[in-house]
């Protein structure tokens, strides 16, 4: 793996960058690792979001994080747990709805955090251009990011 990629210090998936690289986009191959297996849905659910303004909290032209896509998917699915737990009526979020369980979207806002991700040479090489957390495709396995 060139790129591991990593939540809470477990590697849910390794890219494998493909040989020959078109920059300014880096392509390669998605490998799961058995840590994935309890985040699956969660992995999907951040994916189908398909945020245009993602986070790359290392690189050096990433502007603040409330200015991404990223915080206003969080900030909306805040919003939808919180009205979930209250009972009260509950507005569309704009983005698709993961689950209408108070408890899954707890978890799964503490998935969204980006501090608890890390995406890493196997020299332990921060590597500034990964989105965190990332958006993996696992149906078709592919990845792509500008470093």
């Amino acid at each position: 793996m060139d790129i591991r990629l990593t939540f809470d210090g477990a590697c849910l998936a390794g890219i494998v960058l493909d040989e020959f690289l078109d920059y300014p986009v880096c392509t390669g191959t998605i490998v799961e690792q058995p840590a994935i297996a309890p985040w699956r849905g969660y992995v999907a659910a951040l994916h189908a979001a398909d945020l245009e303004f993602d986070y790359c909290p290392h690189h050096q032209d990433e502007g603040p994080y409330e200015d991404t896509d990223l915080a206003a998917y969080v900030d909306a699915m805040t919003a939808l747990r919180d009205r979930l737990a209250a009972g009260g009526p509950v507005a569309e979020p704009g983005w698709p709805v993961p689950s209408r369980d108070p408890d899954w979207l707890t978890t799964y806002l503490g998935f969204l955090d980006h501090t608890r991700w890390r995406a890493a040479s196997p020299g332990a090489t921060i590597i500034v251009g990964v989105p965190l957390p990332p958006s993996l495709d696992l149906e078709t396995k592919r990845f792509a990011f500008r470093p």
